[in-house]
């Protein structure tokens, strides 16, 4: 598709030629674009099972780990690779939560444009709130941490490490935990990726009352546009057929 749209540019008269264009019109129809989902997981499967994750001190640190970064992501509907820029050493304590400015260039950056800003919110719940989490985690990381500084190596200043030596993880391990908790939950990640958070959590947020602005706000979007094309999906839900056959 490149390839035509340069030949348009260059070539105008080619492109414009029936032959050409009766062709581009069977390419469209063997393979069409079509967007990744067509509909979304329930985040309140995730959620019940993130719950039954509780009390923390019950938990190993991977699962503790992995707890900490699914709910980062869907209360943030941010990338694996926000989350992965978040660091223990930029973090601000507020009325909200913790809250995370990434300084470091992200998908979305732009000249002038504000940083992100990651928000761990506090939540009645204490299995859900995401504050006492995020604090919680660092507290429980801080031996690892300084386990790496006395063998000589920099200090891991990212928020997530690994579990096992310390390090700071990459943004493809941050993906592969997210799709771990979704395949624990039951969710199906043959089809639904790590990222698929972000479609889901902003997703349900629309259904519960989220207006435009707040919902371009919580994706970090600059075009409500990118939003109801690639991310507004229905949650998948029972058929209608199975609730007319059921008792």
């Amino acid at each position: 598709m490149f390839y035509f749209f340069f030949l348009r540019e260059s070539h105008g008269d080619i492109v414009d030629h029936s032959h050409v264009s009766r062709l581009m019109k069977s390419f469209e129809k063997i393979r069409p674009t079509v967007p990744r989902y067509v509909v979304t997981w329930d985040v309140k499967k995730v959620l019940d099972f993130l719950s039954s994750w509780y009390p923390h001190g019950t938990l190993s640190l991977k699962q503790f780990t992995l707890k900490t970064c699914m709910l980062i992501a869907l209360t943030s509907s941010d990338r694996a690779q926000t989350i992965q820029q978040m660091r223990v050493d930029q973090c601000v304590c507020s009325a909200k939560g913790v809250e995370f400015p990434i300084f470091s260039r992200l998908k979305t950056s732009r000249h002038l444009r504000r940083p992100r800003v990651v928000l761990c919110p506090k939540w009645p719940d204490p299995s859900l709130d995401v504050e006492r989490c995020v604090t919680d985690y660092m507290a429980r990381t801080l031996t690892l941490r300084l386990k790496v500084v006395r063998q000589g190596k920099p200090k891991p200043n990212q928020l997530f490490i690994s579990y096992k030596s310390g390090l700071p993880v990459a943004c493809n391990t941050i993906s592969r935990w997210l799709k771990e908790v979704m395949s624990l939950s039951g969710i199906d990640t043959s089809y639904f990726t790590g990222h698929s958070t972000r479609v889901a959590s902003v997703s349900k947020a629309k259904r519960r009352g989220a207006n435009p602005n707040q919902i371009m706000a919580q994706g970090d979007w600059t075009n409500a546009s990118t939003f109801n094309r690639h991310y507004d999906r229905e949650i998948l839900s029972p058929a209608v057929s199975a609730l007319i056959l059921g008792d």
